[in-house]
Formats: structure tokens, C-alpha cells, sequence
């Protein structure tokens, strides 16, 4: 397994390397007892703030809406400022020539000899599980710094253009790594962090900066990597943006997990997800990944793959791999997204598709179900998944009376054709869909941007958590 070394703030010596201390005064037995505080209070602040995110029902709009948008804001003001008063006091009480463990979020005491065999148990568990699966397709993150968990939503960083080199359809990694931040701060209070890990793995060789790790872990982003995807030259991608996701694949060999939901750093949770992450969707031994169906040139065709869960496999993760090497079944592919649904071909049947997406509705899923009741679909190894939880965006503009239909119960969203970071910056409520631009071209700023009030409020939330985090972090 890769392992990584906390990130530190730069003094003298570490709270360990400390052989000889002063004399036990009043005041230096006080500074030791800040500083051991210091860092446990910062993680129970951050669960504090993640109960907070959880029982408010941030920003109003998730499934059943809580306060208004403007008192949760305030509130979380309050704890900001709170968290800066605290930490001026941490700073005040540290002893000169100490270092203050800056890594967050604190997952489990070191303390604790019953805590150090669970998460010995855990890599024990992981190991394990990759026992079947080869080498070179095997995901690294720091086990040891994790309890055992039933799921995984998982994100992945493969690759981004230089600032400045970006375009129309590729992006900058900052790009990538501001929507990634967002979707961290999106999943507090939406998943249960004791039953769920939350993973960013970077692809080998992609290289984050030390202030980017601390930021990104502020938001609840466990940081490992993923392998490159050994791909043949000739079946490689064309289009730039696509020439690394095949590493997103490898998200299948996380056999440790029960599922494994693989999000983009396109896609934002604005309701709670935490039945599906119980993984109790895979009822039939054919089922290998449940997706929701893309509307895709004015049909549903496909299953898009910007938000999947998977059931996860070792020797899945071998077979898939084998069909790259199979000259018979291989070619070069558009996507990962366009090679997994030749691996798995049961959504390339359209006529099926809209039979399925017709049975999307409250009354058909029993009891808010997040699949969609096909009997036949069901039975097959692409389990149908609600549009709830894959709402791509670009179905406000191109198939807007089922978007209407399903808004009111989305708990993901999909920016498709516009993302979150290329929609204009603004705070207030979209306006009626009965008043949006018709046409509604690309040019115009509210045209497939509906939804961009929601991404940039919890940009600003996550770039105050990140904040918080590295003035701390920084002394």
C-alpha cells in the first residue's frame, strides 16, 4: 500500500521529538495540554460542522427542504468565526519549537489500542481483497488511517490542461481540483462518514501542491492514487479530455467494499444518499453496476457513467481489463463511458431505455427506492439506477418537461453540458423554467447553468473550510 506522511506546519521539532522537557510549571503543563487538545478539537469541530450540514439540510434544497439558505449561511459565519478564535487560542497555547499536526480530518485516535487493531483489521481486509486482482490495476490509499467501512464514494483526478491551455471542452486541473473541493463540501451530511469512506485518488504521476492536499482533506477527501490504465496506443481516446479516464475503471477492483459510488468532479449531492450507500441494490448475481440512462441525442441511450455505483470485484477488474487485449472485442472507443457500455450492452437498446425510464416515479420505486423496478432490468448486470441520482443537466434545456417532472427528488446532479466552474458566478434562485431564453442557446448564460446558484454556494462554503484549515495549518 502507499502511504504518505502527514503534512505539518514547519518548526523546530515535532510533540514527539521532545526528550526533555522544561520543568513542569503551571504554564508549560498548560501549553502541553492546549497542544494536545489542540488537534482533537479541530476534528470534533469538523463533525460538528458535518452534524451541522446533516440536521440543517444545507442551502434549502435538499430532499425535504430545513431553514432557509440566508439563516444557514449565517450560522455557518458563526462557526467560522468561532473556529478562528479557537485557533488563535491553540496558537497562543503552543509551546515555541512544536509542530501542530495539520492533516484533517482526524479519522481515528491513535490512542487507542482497540483503534489501532480495527484499522489493522482494515488493511488486513483490504489486502485480502486485492488478492485476486493484478498488481498494476491495484488502487493505493492509506488504510491505515481508516476504519472499517461498508462503501466508498470515490473520485478521481487523472489528468487536467496547464493554466492557460485549456479550452471550450478541456479543462484546467485547478478546474478539476475547485469542482472536486465542491463535491467534498456537498457530501457532509449526505453520507455517513462512519459507514462511507470518502476517496481522491490521483492518477499516477499527477502531482498535487502540499496547500491543495490540506484543502482538499478539509472538505473529507482521503488522498491515494490509481493506477495508470495500461491502454494500447491505437485504442486511446481522441478527444483530450478522455485520453486518461480509462483510469476511472479501476474503481471496480475495490473489492474491499460492498459498492463503490465513482462520482466526476462534474457532479454535486444536494440530497442525502445514504440508502444506496448501504449497497443493498444488488439483489441478482448478474448485477455488476447500477447507472442511470443517458439522454443522449434526444434519446435515452446508454448508462452515463458521471456518477455509477459499482459492485466491486477483483476478478471483475481482471475480465474487464482482459477485453482490452481482446483484438475481437476492442476498438478505439470515444470514452471509458462509451467502452463500459459495450462491456456491459444492455443500455444500447433504446426501446428498452424508455421503457425502463417510464417506471422512474415515486409511485412505481416503493418505499423511495433509488432503482427503478424493471423486472427484466433488474436481472441483468446493469442494474437501472433513478435519475435522482445522476440528473445531468443538460435535460433542463434539451428534454425540459422530464426535468421538470424529476427536479423536485434529484439528490445528484450532473453538470453535462455546462459545468459548475463555467457558469456564471451568482446566488439567487433560477428563474421559472416557463421564462427561461427560447431558444436556450449555449451563449446565453442561464441556459444550461439552472443549477449553478447551488454549485457556487458550496464552492464558497468549501473555500472557507479549506481556509480555516490552512490558517491553522500554517501557524
Amino acid at each position: 500500500m502507499a502511504y504518505y506522511t502527514p503534512i505539518n506546519v514547519h518548526r523546530k521539532r515535532t510533540i514527539n521529538q521532545i526528550t526533555q522537557p522544561p520543568p513542569p510549571t503551571r504554564r508549560s503543563t498548560r501549553q502541553k495540554f492546549g497542544i494536545l487538545l489542540g488537534v482533537p478539537i479541530l476534528a470534533i469541530l469538523g463533525t460538528m460542522i458535518n452534524f451541522l450540514f446533516l440536521n440543517l439540510n444545507e442551502l434549502g434544497f435538499g430532499i425535504g427542504a430545513g431553514m432557509e439558505e440566508e439563516s444557514m449561511l449565517s450560522d455557518f459565519r458563526k462557526i467560522s468565526s468561532k473556529a478562528r478564535t479557537n485557533q488563535q487560542q491553540r496558537r497562543q497555547s503552543t509551546v515555541e519549537g512544536e509542530v501542530v499536526q495539520a492533516e484533517v480530518p482526524v479519522i481515528l485516535s491513535s490512542s487507542s489500542n482497540v483503534n489501532e487493531q480495527i484499522k489493522r483489521d482494515w488493511c488486513e481486509q483490504v489486502a485480502k481483497a486485492r488478492a485476486d486482482l493484478s498488481p498494476f490495476l491495484q488502487i493505493h490509499y492509506p488504510c491505515e488511517k481508516l476504519q472499517p467501512a461498508t462503501s466508498a464514494v470515490v473520485c478521481m483526478l487523472t489528468d487536467g490542461a496547464a493554466e492557460g491551455k485549456d479550452s471550450k471542452f478541456f479543462f484546467t486541473a485547478r478546474d478539476y481540483i475547485n469542482g472536486i473541493m465542491t463535491l467534498g463540501a456537498s457530501l457532509q451530511g449526505n453520507i455517513d462518514p462512519t459507514q462511507t469512506h470518502q476517496l481522491l485518488l490521483l492518477r499516477d504521476g499527477f502531482e498535487l501542491q502540499p496547500d491543495d492536499r490540506i484543502r482538499l482533506a478539509s472538505v473529507g477527501w482521503v488522498i491515494g492514487t490509481a493506477p495508470n490504465f495500461p491502454l494500447a496506443r491505437e485504442y486511446v481516446p481522441r478527444f483530450p479530455r478522455y485520453k486518461t479516464t480509462y483510469t476511472k475503471i479501476t474503481a471496480i477492483g475495490l473489492g474491499e467494499y460492498k459498492c463503490v459510488m465513482l462520482m466526476d468532479a462534474d457532479t454535486l449531492v444536494i440530497g442525502n444518499i445514504q440508502e444506496i450507500m448501504k449497497c443493498n441494490v444488488f439483489q441478482h448475481p448478474n448485477n455488476r453496476v447500477a447507472g442511470t440512462i443517458d439522454w443522449y441525442q434526444k434519446h435515452w441511450h446508454l448508462f452515463n457513467t458521471g456518477s455509477i455505483l459499482w459492485k466491486p470485484s477483483g476478478k471483475e477488474m481482471d475480465r474487464v481489463f482482459n477485453l482490452t487485449k481482446n483484438t475481437t472485442f476492442m476498438k478505439k472507443y470515444s470514452s471509458d463511458q462509451d467502452f463500459l457500455n459495450h462491456v456491459y450492452p444492455e443500455r444500447l437498446n433504446n426501446t428498452l431505455n424508455s421503457e425502463i425510464v417510464t417506471m422512474d416515479t415515486p409511485e412505481s420505486r416503493r418505499d423511495n427506492s433509488p432503482l427503478i423496478p424493471h423486472e427484466f432490468a433488474m436481472q441483468g448486470s446493469v442494474v437501472p439506477m433513478s435519475w435522482e441520482y445522476n440528473a445531468q443537466t443538460h435535460a433542463e434545456v434539451e428534454n425540459m418537461d422530464f426535468w421538470k417532472a424529476h427536479r423536485d427528488t434529484v439528490r445528484i446532479l450532473h453538470f453535462t453540458e455546462k459545468k459548475g466552474w463555467r457558469c456564471e458566478r451568482r446566488y439567487d434562485d433560477p428563474p421559472p423554467l416557463k421564462e427561461m431564453p427560447n431558444p436556450c442557446l449555449k451563449e446565453i448564460p442561464i441556459c444550461f447553468c439552472r443549477e449553478a446558484h447551488l454549485y457556487w454556494k458550496l464552492f464558497d462554503l468549501a473555500e472557507t473550510i479549506a481556509n480555516e484549515t490552512l490558517a491553522l495549518a500554517k501557524g
